[in-house]
């Protein structure tokens, strides 16, 4: 049986959602569940009653720049991985993406069934790792 990820997509092109969901099928390691929102501001109230396990994020979304967008999402999704997924290559929203610690960058045309999967493990696998509890490293 496959192991369940619930993923936000913020993408307001609907044959970017076409394409997404038709990736997010073909994954076979994984039973994914896309909830998929227009609009940044509906991201913001998804993170608040939902759980997800990613995020993908368009940067082409309503008439922000990449940057904001980017940042207004830094600030709001907590500790949910955030993938940007975009059609830019451009090494400047590249750079602004690691120096806000984005979880990966993803072009929109290179979304494969592996790259998906590859990102699903390493988002689970991030996120397991941060709710894992301390362990004491201290010898009575």
């Amino acid at each position: 049986m496959a192991q369940s990820c619930k993923v936000l997509l913020i993408e307001d092109d609907d044959q970017d959602v076409l394409y997404f969901h038709e990736t997010a099928k073909d994954v076979e390691a994984f039973d994914v569940t896309v909830t998929r929102v227009k609009q940044l501001e509906d991201g913001f109230e998804e993170v608040k009653t939902g759980t997800f396990d990613v995020i993908f994020l368009d940067l082409g979304l309503q008439m922000n720049p990449p940057a904001e967008t980017m940042l207004q999402m830094f600030g709001s999704a907590g500790e949910i991985p955030v993938v940007v997924y975009t059609n830019s290559d451009a090494p400047e929203l590249k750079e602004a993406a690691s120096n806000l610690r984005f979880f990966d960058y993803v072009l929109k045309d290179q979304l494969t069934p592996a790259k998906f999967q590859d990102v699903i493990e390493r988002a689970l696998s991030t996120k397991k790792e941060k709710q894992a509890p301390e362990s004491d490293a201290s010898v009575s």
